[in-house]
């Protein structure tokens, strides 16, 4: 069950809301970024590589070593014609791009990762959080600038779960002091 937002005792306390939302929004794509499968490759091509590497090599030094004839083949130079077979392959991951992408989506959590500990420490002021946050948020729209191609899809209701938690968890006792609009009310379309 997610935990419902305190009232909020002050009317701007909607816009401070919102401001944290994408942020919030940000932090959660940031932290969804090693599920996707590039991050995974990228490890499974790391240890494969070097064993494989290793295999190929030790194949053919053994072959050569041993000076076969070259109508006898031994498992030793099979073993090394499909080492070297999986190191072609695992060359044509890198010339996808594979590691390149799984690379900025480990740079992307780990700089919504700062992102996050710089929101918690925008909103633990006793007064007005609000400056600290917009400078939060100019990170965010740069991060979500630098990203936008990596970031999976938001997922709302974790959005929604992330900002009353941190609204939640860092709310002084009696609530902000936000400055209160000066800005009247819109009036609705069709009121007189």
């Amino acid at each position: 069950m997610a935990a419902t937002p305190s009232p909020s005792p002050n009317a701007n306390e909607a816009g401070l809301r919102r401001r944290l939302g994408f942020v919030a929004e940000g932090i959660v794509r940031g932290k969804r970024t090693t599920d996707r499968r590039e991050v995974g490759l990228r490890n499974w091509y790391t240890g494969v590589s070097v064993v494989f590497s290793l295999l190929g090599t030790a194949g053919l030094v053994k072959t050569k070593v041993d000076a076969l004839p070259a109508d006898q083949m031994s498992w030793t130079f099979l073993g090394a014609i499909i080492s070297l077979i999986v190191v072609i392959v695992l060359e044509l991951y890198r010339a996808f791009g594979i590691e390149q992408t799984a690379l900025r989506l480990l740079a992307a959590k780990e700089a919504y990762s700062l992102l996050e500990v710089d929101t918690k420490r925008a909103l633990q002021t006793e007064d007005n959080p609000l400056p600290e946050l917009l400078a939060v948020l100019d990170q965010a729209h740069i991060l979500e600038k630098m990203f936008h191609q990596v970031l999976p899809a938001p997922d709302k209701a974790e959005v929604e779960a992330m900002v009353d938690r941190l609204l939640n968890d860092h709310r002084p006792e009696g609530g902000w002091k936000l400055p209160v609009s000066q800005q009247k009310p819109k009036q609705k379309r069709g009121d007189a």
